[in-house]
């Protein structure tokens, strides 16, 4: 499902178990991300399965990228994996108005 920020945010506040999963690249990540996020580049497509397999399926799932291209094709995936509860940032990092670190 595709949220703007505020719903975002609202949501990962309101979750009991939410993840924040950033898909960019390890050196995108480093130049800021969004506080309390996890790196998994969608790019190492191998690497990324194995990471996402290991969550818990039942988690909330928020994904983000620059701009919301790469976080939608995530989205995708992960679900496919067996997760329904996954949002993802409209607009990605590029857009967002909050605390980036």
């Amino acid at each position: 499902m595709n949220l703007n920020q505020e719903k975002w945010l609202s949501s990962i506040n309101n979750s009991e178990n939410s993840l924040i999963i950033d898909v960019r690249t390890q050196d995108e990540f480093n130049d800021g991300h969004i506080e309390n996020s996890l790196n998994f580049n969608i790019y190492d497509a191998v690497k990324f399965i194995e990471e996402i397999s290991k969550l818990d399926k039942q988690a909330s799932v928020h994904v983000y990228c620059k701009s919301g291209v790469r976080s939608l094709q995530a989205c995708e995936i992960i679900k496919g994996m067996g997760f329904s509860k996954v949002f993802n940032l409209i607009g990605g990092i590029t857009e967002w108005k909050n605390k980036i670190v």
